[in-house]
């Protein structure tokens, strides 16, 4: 077994095939950790959040870190994927109906919630590594 990293490619198809993250970022100067369900789209990663919500109000415009992986503890692999980059608030109305339309915005956890807000993060400077 080793740790063999992985090219940006492999990191978004990775990142496509999981739907659930972790947005990582900070309130009042502490790092606070959420799990978010996310849709990928291009080089970003959609979320959604409530509004007045800790994430969402910690979200908009912070530098965030972004991560998801995948284990199989029988097998001893895996994979994980992380990028920092800013999380911005999708505020254009065109935008989300043209997202909604061409891709699959994500549902909320949970059931009969929906999100009131959007925020993407640019996954260009994305890294990974698999564990073979």
């Amino acid at each position: 077994m080793g740790v063999r990293s992985l090219t940006k490619q492999e990191c978004l198809d990775l990142l496509a095939s999981v739907p659930i993250g972790r947005v990582a970022l900070t309130l009042n100067a502490l790092p606070i950790i959420f799990p978010v369900n996310y849709t990928l789209i291009g080089d970003s990663a959609v979320f959604g959040a409530m509004s007045g919500s800790t994430l969402s109000k910690a979200a908009d415009g912070a530098v965030t870190a972004f991560q998801a992986d995948s284990y199989d503890p029988e097998n001893r692999t895996g994979w994980t994927v992380l990028a920092i980059g800013r999380a911005l608030h999708i505020r254009d109305a065109e935008t989300l109906v043209r997202l909604e339309l061409v891709e699959k915005l994500p549902e909320p956890w949970a059931i009969g919630e929906s999100a009131e807000r959007y925020f993407q993060i640019d996954l260009s400077g994305v890294s990974g590594h698999r564990i073979v």
